[in-house]
C-alpha cells in the first residue's frame, strides 16, 4: 500500500531518483571492466549493433533515439574490429554510422512534407555539394574509399538527424526524456574514462613536454569535450526541472558528480579548446542566462590564476600564448606557434589550396581535409569555396533564427542551443566538431528546437 500523501507516478519518479546514481555507477564500473580488459570490447559494440537493429524491425523511430543515447558506449568500441573486408577494417562505429545514413534517410522520406523544416533546403543543398566531392575525389583516389566515405556519411547522418528528430519528439515529456538521457550517457562515460584512467591502463598524449591521458582513443579531446556536452545537458536539465518535484534528491547528487567528473576530466587531459568551450559555457548560460557575469568572470580569473600559479602542466600548455601577449608582437611569424602549432598549419594548409588545388579544386573541394585542426580551413579543403559559402550562410541562419525566437520566448532550452552553437562554432576555429558525430547529432538535437511550435516546447 502506498503512502496516501505520495501519488503512484510521484512514487515512481522517487524510486527512478534512489535508484538512478548507483545504477550509473555500477553501469560505468560494468563497461569499464569490459574497457581494461580489452580483448571483451568487441562483445559490447556486437550487443550495441546488434540492439539497435532489433529495435529496428519493432520500431524505427525509437530505434534512432536508442542510438544516440547508446553513441557515446558504441565510440568506445571503435578500436575493436569485427572483420576485414577488402582491406577495409569493420568495426561498430562504421555499421552505426551506416545504419544512421539508412534510418535516418528512410524517416526524412517518411515525414516530408509533415512540416516546413528550418533550413532544410540549404542543409539537402549542403549534403549534395559534398557528395559530388566525394564521387570527384573516388575517381581521382579510388583506393581512399572508406575515409570518404566515413566524411561523407558523417555529414548526411547528422543534418538528416536534424531533419527528422523534432518529429520523433513532439511531446514536452519525450524531449525531457532525451535531455536527461543524454545527460546521463555522457555523464556515464566520462566516469568510465576516470575509471580507465585510475585502472593505469590507458593511452597517453605527450605534447609541449606534458604527458595527458588520452582515454581510450589516443586522443585527450574526446573525453573531454563528452565532459562539456555532459555539463551542459545536466545543466539544461535542472533549469527546466526547477521548482518541481524530484529536483532535490538524486539529480542534484548526479549533478554534482558530473561537475566533479568534468573538472577531474579537464585537468587530466589538459585540452586548451576543452578548456575554452568551458569558459564559453560559463560565461554565457552562468553569465548572460542567468545574469551572474561579474561572480563568473571573478571565480574564471580566480581558478586561471590558481591553476597558472599551481600548475606546472597548465603552465607548459599555455606558455606560448601567455608569451605571444606579453611580447606584444602580433605578426604572423610570432604567431605561427599558437595552438600547439595549429596556425603555422593552417597556413600551411591554406598554401596547399592556393598554390597546389585547380580552379574546379578550390570551388568544389577534393574531399581530403588534411587534418587541418580548423572547421572552416577542413571545409575548404574538402568542398571548396562552394561548400564553405553554404556551411556558412547555414550557420548564420540558425544563429539568426535562434536569437530571433529566444526574444520572443526566453526558454531555457532555446538558449542552450544558442550556448551549445556558439560553443561548437568556436571550437571549430581550432579542431573538428562538425566531424565528431556524437557531438554533431547532439548539437543537431538542440537546434532542432526551431522546427518545434512554440506551444509545444518545455
Amino acid at each position: 500500500m502506498l503512502p496516501r500523501m505520495i501519488s503512484q507516478s510521484r512514487y515512481q519518479e522517487l524510486l527512478r531518483q534512489v535508484f538512478l546514481g548507483p545504477l550509473i555507477i555500477i553501469f560505468s564500473c560494468a563497461i569499464s571492466y569490459l574497457v581494461i580488459n580489452a580483448n571483451l570490447i568487441q562483445v559490447l559494440g556486437i550487443l550495441s549493433v546488434a540492439l539497435v537493429l532489433f529495435l529496428t524491425f519493432l520500431m524505427p523511430e525509437k530505434a534512432l533515439i536508442v542510438l544516440l543515447v547508446i553513441k557515446p558506449f558504441i565510440d568506445l568500441t571503435w578500436r575493436a574490429y569485427f572483420t576485414s573486408w577488402g582491406g577495409v577494417r569493420i568495426n561498430s562505429l562504421r555499421i552505426v554510422g551506416f545504419y544512421a545514413f539508412i534510418i535516418s534517410g528512410w524517416l526524412y522520406f517518411r515525414y516530408r512534407g509533415k512540416g516546413a523544416v528550418f533550413n532544410e533546403k540549404i542543409i539537402l543543398l549542403f549534403i549534395l555539394v559534398n557528395f559530388f566531392s566525394f564521387l570527384n575525389a573516388l575517381i581521382i583516389w579510388p583506393r581512399s574509399f572508406m575515409n570518404h566515405a566515413d566524411n561523407f556519411l558523417r555529414v548526411a547522418d547528422a543534418y538528416l538527424i536534424y531533419c527528422v528528430i523534432h518529429n520523433l519528439l513532439e511531446s514536452k515529456d519525450k524531449r525531457l526524456r532525451i535531455i536527461v538521457s543524454i545527460w546521463m550517457s555522457t555523464l556515464a562515460v566520462g566516469i568510465i574514462s576516470i575509471f580507465v584512467f585510475l585502472s593505469g591502463r590507458y593511452e597517453i598524449d605527450i605534447t609541449q613536454g606534458v604527458t595527458r591521458f588520452a582515454g581510450l582513443y589516443n586522443d585527450p579531446g574526446t573525453p573531454s569535450y563528452m565532459a562539456i556536452l555532459s555539463l551542459a545537458f545536466g545543466t539544461l536539465y535542472l533549469e527546466i526541472k526547477k521548482g518541481r518535484y524530484g529536483h532535490k534528491i538524486s539529480y542534484r547528487i548526479l549533478y554534482l558528480i558530473t561537475i566533479i567528473v568534468t573538472g577531474a576530466l579537464l585537468i587530466i587531459t589538459l585540452t586548451k579548446s576543452a578548456i575554452l568551450m568551458l569558459l564559453v559555457f560559463l560565461i554565457l548560460w552562468f553569465g548572460i542566462y542567468k545574469r551572474k557575469l561579474l561572480m563568473v568572470i571573478c571565480s574564471i580569473v580566480i581558478a586561471w590564476s590558481f591553476l597558472y600559479s599551481n600548475s606546472e602542466a597548465f603552465r607548459m600548455r599555455i606558455e606560448k600564448e601567455v608569451k605571444f601577449v606579453r611580447d606584444k608582437d602580433f605578426s604572423l611569424a610570432a604567431a605561427r606557434p599558437l595552438g600547439t602549432g595549429r596556425i603555422a598549419h593552417w597556413e600551411s594548409t591554406i598554401q596547399i589550396f592556393m598554390h597546389d588545388y585547380s580552379l574546379f579544386q578550390q570551388f568544389f573541394g577534393t574531399y581530403h581535409n588534411f587534418a587541418a585542426h580548423n572547421q572552416y580551413i577542413a571545409y575548404l579543403m574538402q568542398v571548396g569555396y562552394v561548400g564553405l559559402l553554404i556551411f556558412i550562410i547555414m550557420l548564420t541562419r540558425f544563429f539568426l533564427r535562434l536569437k530571433s525566437i529566444y526574444k520572443k520566448q526566453r526558454r531555457p532550452e532555446i538558449f542552450m542551443a544558442l550556448t551549445l552553437f556558439a560553443i561548437i562554432c568556436i571550437y571549430a576555429l581550432s579542431g573538428h566538431p562538425f566531424d565528431y558525430t556524437t557531438i554533431l547529432w547532439y548539437l543537431m538535437i538542440s537546434l532542432s528546437v526551431v522546427n518545434i511550435k512554440s506551444s509545444l516546447l518545455l
